[in-house]
């Protein structure tokens, strides 16, 4: 196939949590394989997480090496919470109304975000909006020049419509908590014309099994959030942001939903890795289609 002479559409990757890094990672990996680059690739990246990037480090739960992390690091924007000594959430009526009293001490650590949500959606839902404005910013940003004379000459015919793929998991806490608040934030920048052009957006959850772990938490989290999904996907719900000047949002978070389990029926992951592989070759698939 001549991919000079295709018409393809731009792909924008929201990577959310531990799980959407993995994918970041081997996305990124396999486009500069495939094309030297994202850019070639028509494929932006944007990994989001509430823990700081050297912690994977520390950790033999994802296996994230000091290269994998520096061939994401253009790519990635943490939205941690540093309440700084002294604070209390006493001082905030409105936060202390809105966040479980369970989250309470972790915020009062000011180190407690370092590690990421701790598989807590409310705080990583928290650490979203509290971070609101720097996100959106970096939103716009990662948006930006996709259909730029440049990038349109470059591959001479570019479809006007972006797809977007928010990949996260269903069971910890940053993935599950953010997921949703996030449709609806890239929703208000299609709808605010700040040069996203028009979208289909599509959310890639992973679900507990490939992660092969007995922590009930997993479990509890993937039911509130697809309770949430199936919530918000009705025709009489509106979705409002927890912040100043939110406008209501009566639409669906997302176009389409795709949830990625361990096996299909005739094929069978091992692992979260293997998991993470599929969906990044997938959208490799759609940038070659």
């Amino acid at each position: 196939m001549d991919r000079e002479h295709t018409t393809r559409s731009p792909i924008v990757v929201l990577a959310l949590g531990g799980f959407g890094l993995l994918v970041a990672i081997m996305l990124k990996r396999l486009a500069v394989e495939a094309f030297g680059s994202l850019d070639e690739a028509m494929i932006r990246v944007l990994a989001v997480d509430t823990a700081e990037p050297s912690t994977y480090l520390e950790s033999d739960e994802y296996g994230v090496t000091a290269d994998d992390l520096e061939l994401i690091g253009p790519e990635t924007f943490r939205i941690g919470i540093e309440t700084g000594p002294g604070f209390s959430i006493e001082s905030y009526p409105l936060l202390a109304r809105w966040v479980p009293r369970d989250v309470w001490p972790v915020l009062s650590d000011p180190l407690a975000l370092s590690a990421g949500a701790k598989a807590i959606r409310s705080l990583s839902a928290l650490s979203l909006y509290w971070n609101h404005r720097p996100f959106i910013d970096r939103l716009m940003r990662t948006f930006s020049g996709l259909y730029t004379t440049e990038m349109i000459d470059r591959h001479k015919s570019v479809a006007r419509q972006t797809k977007v793929m928010i990949v996260g998991s269903a069971a910890g806490g940053t993935g599950s908590g953010t997921l949703i608040p996030v449709g609806y934030e890239v929703q208000d920048l299609m709808e605010g014309g700040r040069g996203a052009g028009d979208m289909s957006i599509t959310a890639v959850i992973g679900m507990p099994e490939i992660f092969q772990s007995a922590n009930p938490k997993l479990g509890a989290n993937t039911y509130q959030l697809l309770k949430e999904l199936n919530y918000y996907s009705r025709s009489d719900t509106v979705f409002l942001a927890p912040i100043d000047g939110a406008r209501p949002n009566r639409s669906r978070p997302f176009h389409n939903t795709v949830l990625v389990s361990r096996t299909n029926g005739s094929i069978e992951l091992r692992d979260k890795e293997e998991a993470a592989e599929l969906i990044a070759n997938q959208i490799i698939l759609d940038a070659t289609a």
